[in-house]
Formats: structure tokens, C-alpha cells, sequence
């Protein structure tokens, strides 16, 4: 994937490392979106409730883990004193960026208490930090306002990732805790227990020597159909 780092390897060790990083890139392979079919028509393709994403999250032997993520529109104020604009963020679950192998060029990624809705706390992309940011390496700890709630910045994304998912012409402007769902949207019931929210794309990482054929077979619910 791009926003992973190739490893050189010396010529003693080169059989033995080549080895290993074909089984990493083969569990690699599997970090695309899982195309969720519902089965009702009236559940939308590709999408999943936050409930089922943590059963099948749970109960999966063949993942070496499994995250959840959405993208939603909301209206950002780069501080106290600016104009909120419509933006786009992207919220994730708690081991997204764990899952994905993705470390920040400055800052950090979600810690586990932060994920509980009651932290508020964001990554920028790569690109809003340089564009609106200037690249200032102060920006750690500033104060977002998204949708009128204060969130801490805890983070950067690297610049070769821009985000998951198909709407590519949508690229997040910040990353935020799928735990923020509710309180962002003011969601009425709690998304994150309502099996009717079908809103979620999850996408996984296959243990080393799963096949994707075990994984599939795995998968294979009465109530699902997923797609690799």
C-alpha cells in the first residue's frame, strides 16, 4: 500500500526477508474495502452497522484486525475567532490506524481512552496542515471547532495517506473517533448500538497464512455476502 515504507534488506539475509515480506504483502492484500451486501435491498451496498462491525470484528479468526470508518460532512472553525466551513471528516474506529500501519509524521494516533466519546480529538490531513497550517509544528494541541464542539489536535496523517473509501473527490480535511459519531451529528439513539445505522465501510487485515478463500469462507454469514 502507499503509505506504507519499503525495507531494504542485506544479501546474508535477503532470503529469509524476502520471505517475510511477501507473507507482509500478501496480508496486505487485504486491506481494501469489504464490500457489504445487505440482506434486505434496502440496506445499501458496502455498508455495515457499527453493532454487526463489532461482532464480526469479535468473533473473526482470520483478521488480524478489522477497523470501521465513515465519511460525513461538517462545518470546521481552524480556531475560536474563524468562520466555520463545510468539510469533510472522516470518522474512524479506535484501532484504524494501528490496523492500517500508519504513523503520523508529527503527533500521535487515538489513544484507547479517547475513544469513548467523551475525548475530542482530531488528525489533520497532510494536506490541511500544510495548506491552512503552514506546516507549523506548534499545531499539537491547538483547539478545532467541529460542528461547534472543541476537539484537541492530537495528530498529522502522513502525506501518502489520504484517507479510505471511494470518494476520493472527498478527501477528509481531519480524522476524529468514530466514539464522536453521536455527539457530532446528534444522532438521536446511538448510532454505535442501532443496527438500523448501516453507514459504516470496514476493511481488514488477514492474519499471516490465512488465505482470503478462509477468510471469505469465515465471512460467509446466512445475513452477509462479503466481497473481496
Amino acid at each position: 500500500m502507499g503509505w506504507r515504507k519499503l525495507r531494504f534488506v542485506l544479501p546474508s539475509n535477503r532470503r529469509r526477508e524476502e520471505r517475510d515480506m511477501q507473507e507482509e504483502l500478501d496480508s496486505l492484500r487485504a486491506i481494501a474495502e469489504l464490500r457489504v451486501t445487505g440482506s434486505t435491498p434496502t440496506m445499501a451496498a458496502t455498508n455495515i452497522s457499527h453493532p454487526d462491525y463489532r461482532d464480526i470484528r469479535e468473533a473473526s479468526r482470520s483478521f488480524a484486525g478489522l477497523v470501521a470508518y465513515r465519511t460525513t460532512r461538517v462545518r470546521i472553525a481552524n480556531d475560536g475567532a474563524a468562520s466555520p466551513h463545510l468539510r469533510a471528516a472522516m470518522m474512524v474506529s479506535a484501532n484504524f490506524f494501528k490496523v492500517l500501519g500508519i504513523e503520523p509524521p508529527l503527533g500521535r494516533t487515538f489513544l484507547t481512552e479517547e475513544t469513548g466519546g467523551t475525548h475530542a480529538s482530531a488528525i489533520l490531513a497532510h494536506d490541511v496542515w500544510v495548506n491552512e497550517f503552514g506546516r507549523d509544528r506548534t499545531v499539537i494541541g491547538r483547539t478545532l471547532r467541529i460542528n461547534g464542539l472543541a476537539f484537541t489536535i492530537v495528530g498529522v496523517a502522513p502525506a501518502s495517506f489520504p484517507g479510505m473509501g471511494t470518494w476520493f473527490s472527498l478527501r477528509p480535511f481531519v480524522f476524529v473517533p468514530l466514539s464522536m459519531w453521536n455527539r457530532l451529528e446528534s444522532a438521536g439513539a446511538d448510532p454505535l448500538e442501532d443496527r438500523s445505522r448501516v453507514e459504516l465501510s470496514v476493511a481488514g487485515r488477514l492474519r499471516r497464512g490465512v488465505s482470503q478463500g478462509s477468510a471469505r469462507a469465515e465471512l460467509a454469514w446466512p445475513a452477509w455476502a462479503f466481497h473481496f
